[in-house]
């Protein structure tokens, strides 16, 4: 009687397993035909238990503490890894566009400054190698960590970050960096600063009396008897310098970024699809044709002294036939006798074929002057080609799907990818 369980278990294992041995053999079989396909399209939020997760996943600690991530790199090689294991049956060709908080551009690079330290350097330190001397000092470094160097007397400082396994002066883009001088604090009669707002003020205009509007410093000092190390960033508005920000308070700001499922692996993938649907007054469809139109008025027909409705823009302005573009019919026009009834002049001694080509190669060119336009905060991602994809619908006058592309190449440059305009 005992035994009985364990025929019944053998006999389902043995049937399983003659099932499956049966089912390769049928003629026809494929695996893909019984996969259930996954494909997802969704965008999420991540939670307090996501940063958590993604704290344990990426092995960084300061995650979880921190519930933000430090920089879009971060975010890039860390979101991937929570997206396996969160979707772990998602198939290829998934998106999923995550939101998560990010520290702000001056947060980014002041935060790290709350936990920096001082070195006072002694008599027979080689200042020659600052990177092989500050690992000696601090062998346990971590990314973006900082060292405030200081000749015994304390009279100067230096700031260094460690980054790429390497400690650098501590340098930034947006703003000139300075370590408060010990002059200050003698004059202070401390060694710290009480009253920062004043007396960095003070300091900057002081120091650089021929500022200009637009300057930006950061100041680094002590704010407490500890020697704590605080920063503040100022600006130089109408006269004088305004706080912008502080290593105190920490500012984050909300980033939504596409992640793609190819070949198995989760990717950051920045890149761009437009439909533009051919149904009349569409918002997108217009917005975009009509954006079109109008730069072929302010750059085509209107430097031509030619007033509206005579040249290539119709006299009602929401559609051209120097790339087609119609707002008002929400479609690309490449009919030859509409562009012959909107501008003969233009068009006269062409043949059909020679117009129609020519709407082509300009609205290769307008398209990019109109997605630099509608996104001008696109930047180039390094190692990652960014892709803006437009469909549309051309009327010649049979309507025809047409696709075109371009590549992302600098700060809202489109770089038209050859051959790329084509029929769907």
């Amino acid at each position: 009687m005992k035994l009985t369980p364990y025929i019944y278990v053998g006999a389902a294992l043995l049937a399983t397993a003659s099932c499956g041995d049966f089912n390769d053999k049928l003629d026809g079989y494929s695996e893909d035909d019984y996969k259930p396909k996954d494909v997802k399209n969704i965008k999420y939020e991540l939670t307090s238990d996501d940063y958590t997760k993604l704290s344990t996943l990426s092995g960084d600690d300061k995650i979880k503490a921190n519930q933000y991530l430090t920089s879009a790199e971060d975010a890039h090689t860390y979101i991937p890894l929570w997206l396996a294991d969160t979707y772990p049956t998602a198939d290829n060709g998934s998106t999923v566009t995550v939101t998560y908080k990010q520290l702000g551009g001056e947060s980014h690079y002041l935060a790290p400054l709350k936990k920096a330290i001082t070195y006072t350097l002694a008599a027979d330190d080689d200042v020659s190698d600052m990177d092989a001397l500050l690992k000696t000092v601090r062998p346990e470094a971590e990314k973006n960590d900082i060292i405030l160097v200081c000749t015994a007397d304390n009279l100067s400082m230096m700031a260094y970050q460690y980054s790429n396994d390497t400690w650098n002066v501590f340098t930034s883009t947006s703003t000139d960096i300075t370590v408060l001088p010990q002059s200050v604090y003698s004059a202070l009669g401390n060694t710290f600063v009480e009253n920062a707002d004043n007396v960095i003020t003070t300091y900057l205009k002081n120091t650089y009396p021929y500022s200009s509007d637009s300057d930006t410093k950061t100041i680094i000092y002590y704010y407490n008897k500890y020697k704590d190390i605080g920063a503040r960033q100022y600006t130089f508005e109408s006269g004088a310098w305004k706080l912008m920000a502080q290593s105190e308070k920490v500012v984050t700001e909300a980033v939504s970024a596409p992640f793609v499922l190819t070949n198995g692996t989760w990717k950051y993938d920045p890149s761009v699809t437009i439909t533009l649907p051919h149904i009349k007054r569409d918002p997108v469809s217009t917005m975009f044709y009509q954006a079109a139109t109008d730069w072929v008025w302010s750059n085509v027909d209107a430097p031509a002294g030619i007033s509206k409705g005579n040249g290539y823009v119709s006299k009602w302005g929401n559609n051209d036939y120097y790339t087609g573009s119609s707002a008002y019919n929400s479609c690309v026009d490449w009919s030859p006798a509409n562009a012959k009834a909107q501008n003969p002049a233009a068009f006269d001694g062409k043949s059909d074929e020679e117009i129609t080509a020519f709407m082509q190669e300009n609205l290769i060119k307008v398209y990019a002057e109109v997605l630099k336009t509608l996104y001008p905060e696109t930047k180039a991602v390094e190692g990652i080609d960014v892709i803006y994809t437009v469909n549309f619908t051309a009327t010649m006058p049979n309507e025809v799907n047409y696709t075109i592309q371009y590549k992302v190449t600098g700060d809202a440059v489109f770089t038209y990818i050859e051959n790329s305009m084509r029929p769907l």
